[in-house]
């Protein structure tokens, strides 16, 4: 997965976010101004959420990759010994 698609989800997530929470809060309580203040906190949230799950993956991948690279190095420089 590459990382300009893992930035994309969390704008896609926090686009859903609101709209879910938009329309369910709508749902519930339609003359209320405040519906959409709660909203943006959901919005928010799952945009956080989001962003730290991708966030974590990303530094999983890239630190088994470097795991990967040390143990190729380490290889090589006992092949050459």
């Amino acid at each position: 997965m590459h990382h300009e698609l893992l930035c994309a989800l969390g704008q896609m997530t926090k686009n859903l976010g609101l709209l879910i929470s938009g329309a369910v809060l709508f749902a519930i309580n339609k003359n209320s101004p405040r519906t959409v203040l709660f909203c943006y906190v959901f919005q928010d949230s799952f945009y956080l959420i989001t962003n730290l799950t991708c966030f974590l993956y990303a530094l999983k991948k890239t630190k088994s990759q470097a795991d990967e690279q040390n143990q190729i190095s380490a290889n090589l420089l006992s092949e050459d010994n």
